[in-house]
């Protein structure tokens, strides 16, 4: 397997795991369960990596990834800068999941997303 496909396949295998290990944070969230049925799927893994390079790694949210400033998640809409607005509802949701998140669980999440960058970052310098 050449190098390109392997970041992909971490990429995609480690969304599948933050995704999981989400879904055993909220149990009763079930539209995780379509998020992640959705993205494993239906995306492929260069779509997901493209739009996390085109939309995670400018360099505001990078610094707001830095800081760890909470409002890439409440005010940022770059995760979900595609979404309709018919479900616009769900982003909103979600953002309310973070709110309602304790310090463990946003660090958590907060781990998994530097993992992503680092990940993106990587496939980012070598492929573009």
């Amino acid at each position: 397997m050449d190098q390109r496909l392997k970041l992909l396949s971490v990429f995609k295998n480690n969304l599948m795991e933050f995704l999981d290990t989400t879904i055993e944070q909220f149990p009763q969230e079930t539209d995780l369960l379509l998020v992640r049925t959705f993205f494993s799927e239906f995306c492929s893994p260069v779509e997901m990596m493209n739009y996390f390079t085109e939309n995670l790694l400018t360099p505001e949210i990078v610094k707001m990834v830095d800081e760890r400033n909470e409002q890439f998640f409440l005010k940022n809409d770059a995760l979900f800068s595609d979404i309709n607005d018919e479900h616009r509802s769900k982003v909103f949701h979600f953002k309310n999941l973070w709110i309602a998140s304790n310090n463990q669980q946003k660090e958590v999440i907060w781990q998994w997303i530097l993992k992503f960058r680092k990940i993106a970052e990587l496939y980012k310098g070598m492929y573009n």
